[in-house]
């Protein structure tokens, strides 16, 4: 039998090429700015384009020249929600997963992803009755529902940590694009609204003993996804996070938080930041974040915000937005700065805000700024 292109896999072979390439771009990125959140989303597409190959090669007519190709594990749906997890977690905190923590949420799809390769590696007629007694009885409809479920399980807990993303950052002021995390409340949302199509679909399958043929809407509606995903993932070039938050303890973070330096480690460290800030004023800066400070320390992430929490007693955003308060009352009580506009005198003190000065100052100092300055007046 010939090989023999058709529309129908066109589409989907399109879309596949789209998400590889895109997925290579980002992947690119992500080392170029050592962003683990890109590498987990380049991993992300590379698995939703593979999940097209199915029903891309199906109708090619690859498995009716090739029978051997059947359960070769092009698609694995398990990887697909983890590393969505994976990357929600990488972006809105800056507490990255190690390569444990991945390690232990990728134990499923690589347990599936072996598993079918041992199938594979069978014989084609033993295969074949694998398919006919064992898997598309029965296997076929627990495998859907596990994706279904563990689908939902971390759908829950992306869900939670987008929450107390934006409850932390009203709480402690954080100085983030609004449009940033809407941007990927979007994005989570186009994968919910696939993810409840492609269950419907799926039921309605079963229900209706649909062929091969006949599921292929719900691929057109994977491949959608994976072209909007694409999309919308290659043109997101910001690593938005909340430096050094205490987020509440998942239940899928499997390790425990070390102690990272010694008392005599963390105090030297304290002064050195101390000293840094003294000299370099850092916070003048209004982008200013925790990995931008950590490269300018020459230290990770994870030792600078650890230094800060227990050294100093405060996050990220409260430590340099304490000195960027203190900068700002000096500059207030220099008379030489009377000419100055209080909002131009927060700008040129590292607040990009008007909104989060006045709340920071005021939560700092208890008094507003309006306040504060009659004070100044009064004593000068």
């Amino acid at each position: 039998m010939d090989l023999y292109f058709n529309p129908r896999s066109a589409i989907l072979l399109a879309v596949f090429i789209q998400a590889v390439v895109t997925a290579f771009l980002v992947l690119q990125r992500g080392i170029k700015h050592n962003r683990q959140s890109d590498n987990f989303l380049s991993a992300l597409l590379f698995f939703l384009g593979l999940s097209l190959t199915d029903f891309i090669i199906g109708f090619l007519g690859f498995y009716d020249k090739f029978p051997w190709l059947t359960f070769f594990p092009f698609e694995n749906l398990y990887a697909i929600t983890v590393f969505l997890y994976l990357f929600c977690v990488a972006l809105l905190q800056n507490d990255e997963p190690n390569t444990r923590t991945v390690q232990k949420h990728l134990a499923i799809p690589v347990i599936y992803f072996v598993s079918c390769l041992i199938v594979f590696l069978l014989p084609t007629a033993t295969k074949q009755q694998v398919l006919s007694r064992f898997y598309f009885p029965f296997f076929i409809y627990i495998e859907s529902l596990l994706y279904y479920i563990i689908s939902a399980y971390y759908f829950v807990h992306i869900v939670r940590v987008v929450q107390k993303h934006s409850q932390i950052a009203n709480e402690h002021d954080a100085q983030i694009s609004t449009s940033v995390l809407n941007w990927f409340r979007y994005f989570i949302v186009g994968f919910m609204v696939y993810i409840t199509i492609d269950f419907v679909l799926s039921a309605s399958s079963v229900l209706f003993d649909f062929n091969f043929e006949q599921q292929y809407w719900k691929y057109i509606v994977r491949a959608m996804l994976t072209s909007f995903l694409s999309i919308a993932g290659y043109n997101f070039d910001e690593k938005v996070s909340l430096p050094n938050m205490e987020f509440d303890k998942l239940e899928l973070v499997f390790e425990k938080k070390e102690t990272l330096l010694s008392e005599k480690e963390l105090q030297n460290l304290k002064q050195k930041i101390i000293l840094f800030f003294e000299t370099e004023k850092p916070f003048l800066e209004p982008e200013l974040d925790l990995n931008q400070l950590s490269k300018q320390l020459e230290l990770t992430n994870n030792v600078v915000s650890y230094a800060i929490n227990k050294g100093f007693e405060k996050n990220f955003n409260d430590f340099v937005n304490s000195h960027r308060v203190n900068a700002v009352i000096e500059k207030l009580k220099n008379p030489a700065n009377a000419h100055f506009t209080l909002i131009a005198i927060a700008f040129d003190c590292g607040f990009n805000s008007k909104t989060t000065f006045n709340r920071v100052f005021k939560r700092l100092v208890q008094k507003s700024p309006k306040e504060f300055l009659k004070e100044v007046k009064k004593i000068s």
